[in-house]
């Protein structure tokens, strides 16, 4: 079965993106989460997902310059592992069905 890569672009989100990386993490086909930092101030960075039960791949790519969300997107689709992508913004959040 095809496995999924979920991606998140985020500037300067940071308390609501551990509520659209948690409800990837409950999609079984997901198989690895990533969040695009487009120049957060702060950066974003993993202590943001502390106490999450994390069981896939999880991370954060940081851009180097401001590419907006479409440009997030590129950046993560650029370096996801899977074929099938899909897309969430930062205040966003799935579920299954």
């Amino acid at each position: 079965m095809s496995r999924i890569s979920l991606i998140i672009p985020s500037k300067n989100r940071h308390s609501q993106i551990r509520y659209a990386v948690e409800s990837g993490l409950s999609i079984h086909l997901i198989s690895e989460v990533i969040i695009v930092d487009d120049c957060s101030s702060p950066e974003l960075n993993m202590g943001l997902l502390s106490n999450l039960k994390i069981n896939i791949d999880v991370r954060i790519v940081k851009t180097t310059c401001h590419g907006g969300a479409q440009g997030a997107r590129v950046t993560g689709a650029q370096v996801a592992k899977n074929d099938i992508l899909l897309f969430l913004d930062s205040d966003d959040s799935l579920i299954e069905l």
